[in-house]
């Protein structure tokens, strides 16, 4: 993906064979991966780390004030400083995404915190393994439109989840590894009353509840 020429004042994207306008930009989602965690294939490949490269991604985005959803999925090679100058430097888009997901990135806890309190306006969040309850309660007071969350494999507990629960009402699916202090309690009953649903996955042989908690 580059940037392959302008037209006027709009730069023209090559996507493979497509080509589009920056300003009409929605969704950048690689391929085997999808806005939710969901991935259908079993690994990254050289094209996701190409095109999440600093490099590439940033002359990007900054020409995409309307993008919607942005998949990270499994991005390998981003420093933590230039994955936070990737928002700082793109407020529009910031307030115009509704979907992010950077699962299986390499992203720390502290750096995901720095962005997403740049992020609003998200319903749909996967994040990485990375995660803990400071972040959850941070996010709790900021996307009162959160409506789906994944969170496998992150150090969080009951505790941090109710507090995400309480702060965002809207919130109707949460997925979450059954690890350490997870238990699907009081918060997937109230997720379920909502009529929402809640997926724990158990962390010995990965089956998982879809139940009423």
């Amino acid at each position: 993906m580059f940037i392959s020429h302008f037209v006027g004042f709009l730069p023209l994207f090559s996507f493979g064979r497509y080509h589009c306008y920056g300003q009409l930009v929605q969704e950048l989602i690689p391929p085997g991966a999808s806005h939710y965690g969901q991935s259908n294939d079993d690994g990254g490949s050289a094209y996701d780390s190409m095109l999440f490269a600093y490099k590439h991604i940033a002359p990007v985005l900054k020409h995409c004030p309307q993008l919607k959803i942005l998949c990270m999925y499994k991005c390998w090679t981003m420093r933590g400083d230039q994955f936070k100058r990737l928002f700082v430097n793109n407020p529009l888009m910031c307030s115009s995404l509704t979907s992010f997901n950077i699962n299986g990135s390499l992203i720390r806890a502290s750096s995901t915190l720095h962005v997403l309190m740049r992020l609003p306006n998200l319903t749909n969040l996967v994040l990485n393994d990375t995660v803990n309850d400071s972040t959850l309660v941070a996010i709790s007071k900021i996307m009162l439109d959160l409506k789906w969350l994944e969170i496998d494999g992150c150090d969080v507990t009951d505790a941090g989840i109710q507090e995400l629960v309480d702060g965002c009402p809207k919130l109707v699916y949460v997925q979450a590894n059954r690890w350490g202090g997870i238990h699907d309690c009081d918060w997937a009953r109230l997720i379920n009353a909502r009529g929402g649903r809640v997926r724990v996955i158990a962390e010995d042989n990965g089956d998982d509840n879809d139940g009423s908690g």
